[in-house]
């Protein structure tokens, strides 16, 4: 946008003498008005859209509350209409509203509020597939409406009690500054040029510009200001937070929020940051509607968003969209497949590209979304058939002090039996701490068996606190339970290293490597991991009206089989993708350990009672030396404190490098 300033053009009118009153008598009641959406999208001299799609034209009803509740078959306007659906037999069907109030029996949208037919909606969060129209409708077909609404209004700020020639802002916004040209302002200008009505209210305008020597409208390749009117519009990035935040907005228009690279952590192109920015800009115009319409005025309009999007995985942001308009009534969502919302789409085009990619054709174009756009495991079916195990009780509760979060885990009974393996992966703050207690299957010990897992997460500015952590729940789990190693994933754990090997508990350090994730996968298809039957299904996550990570935080058994299909390989290396990993990356922590056949044998038992008495690993091949120098050394190597080791696998390949503490 460095060739255009919105603002500039409302400055330099001001500083070339420009006075509202000047144009006070400009008298724009000749013009003819929509009366409702309906009228704007159809009528002749207005969009005259003839072929609008059922569901484009139900959903912008529901939007701007069009219909008549009294005076209309209300069942079936409450249900979606099928995708050829005859919009005559629609019509037929349903009462239009004039200016917000039904012509036959005379009642107001004020009336079906208070009724609760009608809730005031100010947003519309739609996800559907690719050559569904959603930018069509969300860019084109209701921004156009928007602004043709506001033009009506004299003085728009000084109508929401702000000062008068105050900038109003329309924002067509997408992940790049390039994309949203491409999408939202693409469909959004091209509307309003064919449109007949713009072409005629701004020949009109320009003869008052002319008449007044002032220039009243301008349009420009990223922008649009309509001076006399304070209203100001354009495209925009998504990363123009701090710019963005402060501007007061009558409408915003984001598209495929769902496929923005960065998540609700991220610092560019965060979705959570992109659409709080201009939620929070649209709140000046929202409250002072509310407050005009309680007062009577049941036609007034209100700052609208509409967010839209096609689907990149279970947790993208349009999901979580969706899942919060389920119990917010001032939202109305959509989540469909292409054909269900676009009549026109060829079969036989379906067809085919379901047959050359039918993954990515679910995705596209169904709406149906996978758990991760590159999944390490892209196998929906094994990973469920692993979770057979029945759950525990464990006496464990979350603590939080001063200092941070923390389990306490002093009160879970005392068993000394089964030789357990801890796995921890150590997460402070926005991400999880996670650990998994395994063993290995009695009946078979090429298996192993995930016992309980646990997962601690926190929010800044509250942070995981790991003396405590320590100190509350993995020393008195070694006390009361036969842990026979203590596995960590990070570095920062040695100080916890050390005092478990002063009580004479073996523990170690241990980085893995891709080779590691890979021999865990090759393990997995094979069907030596077995886990916990989960809290709640997948289906009863995605019908909650809860985010879906409030939900699987609550449910670690439930989250580990999640984070098993949404994690991420990009090339040679393993990420979180659009969620956690971290209760993944502690299974498989330990399944490394325990999938070694020197280490296993000291977690063998029968009859709860362990076959073998001595330390474990006790005999491991090992090789290494000194971090990455390549030098080997002979199996029966006692590993020194403070030694890197690499760990070798059954087929001599190595798996990664621990750091072992050993008591003398």
């Amino acid at each position: 946008m460095s060739d255009f300033n919105p603002l500039k053009l409302i400055e330099d009118a001001v500083k070339s003498g420009y006075d509202p009153a000047t144009v006070s008598d400009v008298d724009e009641r000749s013009l003819p008005w929509a009366k409702n959406v309906c009228s704007w999208l159809m009528d002749t001299e207005f969009l005259n859209i003839k072929s609008v799609f059922p569901h484009q034209l139900q959903l912008s009803l529901r939007l701007f509350g069009d219909v008549c509740a009294y005076c209309s078959d209300w069942e079936y306007y409450q249900k979606d209409w099928e995708v050829d659906e005859n919009v005559g037999n629609i019509l037929s069907r349903i009462q239009l509203l004039d200016d917000g109030k039904c012509p036959k029996c005379k009642k107001s949208r004020l009336d079906q509020y208070h009724d609760k037919l009608y809730h005031f909606p100010n947003e519309i969060d739609m996800l559907a597939g690719m050559r569904s129209g959603k930018s069509a409708l969300c860019g084109g077909m209701i921004g156009s409406y928007v602004l043709h609404r506001f033009l009506k209004l004299p003085d728009p700020a000084a109508y929401f009690g702000e000062l008068p020639g105050t900038e109003l802002y329309m924002r067509f916004v997408a992940m790049t500054l390039r994309q949203a040209k491409q999408t939202n302002w693409m469909h959004f200008t091209s509307t309003v040029r064919r449109c007949d009505w713009f072409n005629q209210y701004h020949d009109f305008m320009a003869y008052y510009s002319r008449k007044k020597s002032i220039e009243l409208v301008r349009w420009v390749l990223e922008g649009f200001a309509y001076v006399h009117k304070g209203i100001v519009g354009y495209v925009v990035g998504s990363g123009n937070y701090d710019v963005e935040r402060g501007r007061t907005a009558l409408f915003t228009s984001i598209d495929e929020i769902g496929l923005f690279d960065g998540d609700i952590e991220s610092t560019q192109f965060n979705p959570l940051e992109t659409y709080n920015t201009y939620e929070k800009s649209s709140t000046t115009i929202r409250n002072a509607a509310m407050t005009k319409f309680m007062a009577g005025e049941y036609n007034t309009p209100t700052a609208w968003m509409a967010v839209h999007s096609s689907t990149k995985s279970k947790s993208d942001f349009i999901m979580r969209l969706i899942k919060l308009g389920k119990t917010d009534t001032t939202k109305v969502t959509s989540h469909k497949a292409s054909w269900e919302v676009n009549p026109k789409l060829d079969i036989t085009f379906l067809e085919n590209e379901k047959r050359k990619d039918p993954r990515s054709f679910d995705r596209d174009y169904g709406s149906i979304p996978p758990f991760s756009d590159d999944p390490f495991i892209d196998n929906y079916d094994l990973v469920m058939k692993t979770a057979v195990l029945e759950q525990k009780y464990w006496n464990v509760k979350k603590e939080t002090v001063s200092r941070g979060c923390y389990l306490n885990a002093r009160g879970i009974d005392v068993s000394k039996n089964i030789p357990y393996l801890l796995a921890i992966d150590m997460g402070r703050s926005e991400c999880g701490y996670a650990l998994s207690l395994l063993k290995l299957k009695e009946e078979d010990f090429s298996v192993v068996q995930v016992e309980a897992l646990w997962g601690l997460y926190v929010l800044k500015p509250q942070i995981v606190d790991f003396d405590n952590m320590f100190n509350e729940f993995v020393l008195p789990l070694c006390e009361k339970i036969n842990i026979k190693m203590v596995l960590y994933d990070q570095w920062q754990s040695m100080s916890h290293i050390d005092a478990l090997v002063n009580k004479g508990i073996e523990a170690q350090q241990y980085s893995m490597t891709y080779k590691d994730f890979i021999q865990f996968r090759s393990n997995l298809y094979q069907g030596k991991l077995e886990t916990l039957i989960p809290e709640s299904t997948f289906d009863e996550v995605e019908r909650s009206a809860r985010p879906v990570e409030e939900l699987l935080y609550e449910r670690p058994a439930l989250h580990l089989l999640w984070q098993m299909l949404s994690v991420s390989e990009v090339g040679t290396k393993l990420t979180k993708g659009r969620g956690q990993d971290d209760i993944f990356r502690a299974v498989t922590l330990g399944c490394t350990m325990l999938w070694d056949a020197k280490i296993r044998k000291g977690f063998e038992y029968k009859g709860g009672v362990p076959i073998h008495k001595g330390r474990v690993g006790d005999g491991l091949v090992i090789a290494g030396g000194s971090r990455g120098n390549g030098q080997m050394y002979m199996q029966g190597f006692s590993r020194q404190q403070g030694s890197h080791v690499n760990v070798v696998s059954v087929g001599n390949n190595a798996l990664g490098s621990f750091v072992g503490r050993t008591k003398k």
